[in-house]
């Protein structure tokens, strides 16, 4: 939808209208109730969480133009429902993003990858490669996640540099960019 005053799109322009809401709910520590669909689903991510239903995969990254040097994948997150099926991301994250959930899930992915990379140091050890993750702004600004990731890694005892973790364009122009980079040195 967008305004006939002007082509800036409804949604974003109802942004900053949602984030005091959002920040309203999180003061009274109450939220709306969900739709029943949002409620199954929201108890379907809280339920992966506990019971480790979320997968990863990695995706090859490939350069149309370098040749050897460093392996980049990127790290996919799926969620494996009770029947067996597999969930995209674009099905879940956003009722996960409502409730707040998204840095438990992003703690989870680092967790596991790195679990996986150590118990699996044979299968990627031979080149040297560098796991992207997608984080979601909500971890960027939970003021725990940098820890959180400092703590794994050393228990990891594998090399920083094996992780690099990706932001939205949209939350690094937000003005949270400066809060991206005092994580950026944090991390190295």
């Amino acid at each position: 939808f967008r305004s006939a005053r002007t082509a800036e799109p409804l949604q974003s322009r109802l942004t900053p209208l949602w984030v005091c809401v959002a920040a309203e709910f999180e003061r009274r520590g109450t939220f709306p109730s969900l739709p029943r669909a949002d409620q199954s689903q929201l108890a379907l991510i809280e339920n992966a969480l506990h019971a480790e239903c979320f997968e990863l995969f990695l995706q090859p990254i490939c350069s149309l133009h370098e040749v050897g040097g460093l392996a980049h994948y990127e790290v996919l997150l799926r969620l494996r429902t009770s029947d067996g099926r597999l969930l995209e991301p674009g099905s879940f994250l956003r009722t996960a993003a409502d409730r707040h959930l998204m840095p438990a899930i992003d703690r989870w992915v680092v967790r596991s990858l790195l679990a996986w990379l150590v118990n699996n140091r044979k299968a990627w050890a031979r080149v040297p490669a560098v796991f992207s993750i997608n984080l979601a702004p909500q971890s960027m600004t939970d003021a725990n996640f940098i820890s959180y990731v400092e703590s794994c890694v050393i228990k990891s005892g594998l090399p920083p540099q094996a992780l690099c973790f990706d932001i939205t364009e949209q939350f690094a122009s937000s003005g949270n960019i400066s809060r991206s980079e005092e994580y950026t040195s944090e991390l190295q």
